[in-house]
């Protein structure tokens, strides 16, 4: 019996220890979704360390021995969206708890916060910028023939011009290049994107996005070039690593609607611990009028568009990830849908492809100031194809463009209430341009719109900062831009721009009561001239362009204040804005050969000319009736003027607004009716008077009602909608064609 006292003893203090002394312990719970389901089998580890648990039948977990300072925790579990946390322990602090929701991969990010404002994590209400973020349930809500599709209804998002050449979204009024389209991070539209509508908007296929997140101002701070208007980001399907063997995950659908679209796409998945794949494939076609066709005039555009993706990911370490893909899309004009004979300017056949590559490696570590490095190495390459055939020399030309970026970010915490994010990114564009012309012999070399080689680099170099203080939300960022641009052709020789260009932003949220947020926005955005500021040598609408001897960035200065709120009975936000706009290139007289006309056409060239502005007032809400039952609505107007030519400015959208009663069921039934409204647009300018069928008086307002319906099942999903529930006559601002009738939508998506 002596003997047994002190084993007693040690084994009582053995137990004890634990509770007598600090045990520095991490506790919580981890959910599905917003409903806090409890989530189990989902693992957690501390970054940088060995730590790591895993959540019981109740979602919880426990930690031991977790680091004070700034740690990162990562959350996992197969079919989930993996996220992060950055949170703080304090050295005396013995004992935390916190509480995360995972979403699922094959339904939705979290509807309430994005990255697209400022490169980190935040959510919508801490955020003063005007943005928004749609996760996989509302993307498949609708028709959605194309990505341009996806903007429409929200705030101060439009279109402009369809038929013919593509589509120009309109961000609070203004796009086209001031408009930066991001997949995954990268930049999407090519160098020598034009100001107009374009088909490259067409070569992503709606059904292989996740997720999509708008910024709606001025992003040239965060993204640089082509950011001005605003930033739409889109996010890929994420490929979650396995926790035991090999798994695989597929989905099938099919989209239908009579005369606007008919596709359908494919995905398959296969993942382990260590690594994972993917392959997917889209294909539609598809006709650019929104909402179909029931009048006499020609029919309207219509385009064949293929994406198809591959992606693997290799999880090098508990910290560090390898991801490689490779994608590849086009868009080609259907002429059996729209014959050349159709086509009042005479086009034929037109058709785009890109091909990207890229490399990504990932790495989280404990340090503060850089918890996360990534590194990015891209190659695209862009065809562009057109033909005219209304000239006495039918001829085709041909643009070929090779774009080269590497892309360095870091993540650093230097404090938990302070953020940063800097970075470096380099771009090289080469591109080569040649135009073949026959009347019926031999084909021949043309001048082609563009000179024969440009050689555009880019250097940008930014860092962006978030911080707590108190009760104030506040961001700033800087980012310094350098650009080189040579070109070499046989009719206007070489010559080269390099323009420069400082641009600062400051975002600041103060609280007026609970619920209530005062926000505003002040910073200096920039357009850098590029290759598609060269177009020269081809007669079109009597003139010839010519390069310029040299052109500046074309720089605006973004200001907007606002409200945003969050209640339980209500969320939205108010904002007005104002844009002015400086340097703006314009076309001016010029000579070629010492000539101010050449061929019967006029001589022209840009130059940094023109001054203006662009302002404005949106807002949204919405207000929850019951769990399952909300209203939304929003509403924009936005108004431009060129000060020095006193006119309006060209493409503005018209007054619009949407009314809408979502319903989702616990069961998995859901509906939704909205009613879209847009007012007559008389704000013309010399510019859009030129546009084909365009109504001297304005065109004109209309409104239409949209009914959709749909059932999510364990293994898939089910749609059916009627877009113009009321037939009514629609012609959109800028369009060439009008009077969509009513259409019957459906689609089918099946998964395992």
């Amino acid at each position: 019996m002596k003997f047994r006292y002190p084993r007693l003893a040690a084994g009582l203090l053995l137990i004890l220890l634990p509770v007598l002394l600090p045990a520095q312990v991490l506790t919580g719970s981890i959910y599905e979704g917003r409903q806090k389901i409890p989530l189990r089998d989902a693992a957690i580890t501390v970054e940088g360390t060995a730590l790591s648990a895993r959540s019981n039948h109740r979602g919880q977990f426990w930690l031991e021995h977790v680091p004070a300072g700034t740690i990162t925790i990562a959350v996992s579990r197969n079919g989930f969206v993996s996220r992060s946390m950055v949170i703080e322990r304090e050295a005396d602090q013995d004992t935390l708890s916190v509480g995360l929701s995972l979403f699922p991969s094959n339904a939705s990010f979290d509807p309430q916060s994005q990255s697209v404002a400022w490169r980190i994590p935040r959510f919508n209400r801490e955020t003063a910028q005007g943005v928004a973020s749609i996760d996989r349930f509302h993307l498949r809500a609708g028709p959605n023939r194309h990505v341009p599709d996806l903007l429409l209804g929200m705030p101060g998002s439009f279109w402009l011009t369809q038929g013919f050449d593509g589509v120009q979204p309109s961000l609070r009024g203004f796009g086209g290049r001031h408009i930066a389209l991001l997949q995954d991070g990268v930049p999407i539209l090519p160098a020598s994107l034009t100001d107009g509508p374009s088909l490259w908007w067409l070569s992503l296929d709606p059904a292989l996005v996740q997720r999509m997140e708008v910024l709606r101002g001025n992003g040239s701070v965060a993204y640089g070039n082509n950011a001005t208007a605003g930033v739409v980001a889109l996010s890929s399907a994420p490929i979650p690593f396995s926790d035991g063997g090999w798994q695989a995950h597929g989905q099938l659908g099919v989209h239908a609607q009579p005369q606007a679209q008919l596709g359908g796409h494919a995905m398959l998945s296969l993942a382990n611990g260590f690594l994972s794949a993917q392959v997917a494939t889209a294909r539609r076609r598809v006709a650019l009028l929104p909402l179909g066709h029931q009048d006499e005039n020609p029919r309207p555009d219509a385009y064949q568009t293929e994406q198809r993706q591959a992606r693997i990911g290799i999880q090098l370490s508990p910290t560090q990830q390898l991801d490689l893909s490779w994608e590849t899309a086009s868009v080609a004009r259907d002429s059996a849908q729209m014959p050349v004979s159709d086509d009042p300017r005479g086009w034929g056949e037109q058709s785009v492809l890109r091909t990207q590559t890229m490399l990504r490696w990932t790495g989280n570590f404990p340090s503060t100031f850089w918890n996360r490095v990534s590194l990015t190495a891209v190659q695209q390459d862009y065809t562009t194809s057109r033909g005219l055939f209304d000239s006495a020399e039918p001829w085709l030309e041909e643009e070929q463009l090779r774009s080269r970026r590497a892309m360095l970010e870091i993540r650093s915490s230097p404090h938990w209430l302070w953020q940063s994010v800097s970075g470096v990114e380099l771009a090289s564009h080469l591109m080569t341009a040649k135009a073949l012309a026959s009347n019926g012999g031999p084909a021949t070399n043309q001048a082609a719109g563009l000179p024969g080689q440009v050689d555009q680099q880019e250097l940008g170099l930014y860092t962006l900062h978030t911080l707590d203080i108190l009760k104030l939300h506040l961001a700033v960022g800087g980012r310094a831009q350098v650009q080189r641009l040579a070109w070499a052709d046989s009719r206007f020789g070489e010559g080269d721009w390099a323009p420069q260009v400082l641009s600062g932003q400051i975002s600041a949220m103060y609280p007026l009561s609970q619920c209530v947020e005062f926000v505003s926005t002040f910073g200096t955005g920039f357009r850098m001239p590029g290759i598609s500021d060269l177009r020269a040598g081809v007669p079109w609408q009597s003139e010839v362009f010519v390069p310029s001897d040299s052109l500046g960035a074309e720089r605006t200065f973004h200001s907007e204040i606002g409200i945003k709120a969050e209640h339980a009975f209500i969320t939205g936000s108010v904002m007005v804005y104002h844009t002015q706009l400086n340097d703006w290139l314009r076309r001016t007289g010029s000579s070629y050969q010492g000539l101010n006309v050449w061929q019967g056409a006029s001589v022209v060239q840009l130059a940094n000319l023109d001054q203006g502005f662009v302002q404005g007032v949106e807002a949204e809400m919405e207000v929850p009736f019951h769990k399952t039952v909300s209203l939304f609505g929003s509403i924009n107007y936005s108004y431009g003027f060129q000060v020095t030519q006193s006119d309006e400015l060209p493409g503005m959208s018209p007054l619009n607004s949407r009314l809408g009663l979502r319903w989702r069921s616990v069961g998995g039934l859901w509906s939704r009716i909205e009613w879209r409204h847009a007012s007559r647009q008389s704000q013309l300018s010399a510019l859009d008077l030129l546009r084909p069928g365009q109504d001297p008086a304005g065109s004109p307002g209309w409104n239409v009602v949209h009914l959709h319906v749909g059932y999510d099942f364990a293994w898939g999903y089910a749609t059916l909608g009627i877009e113009n529930l009321l037939n009514s006559p629609v012609r959109y601002h800028g369009s060439v064609y009008g009077s969509p009738g009513r259409l019957v939508a459906c689609s089918l998506q099946l998964g395992f």
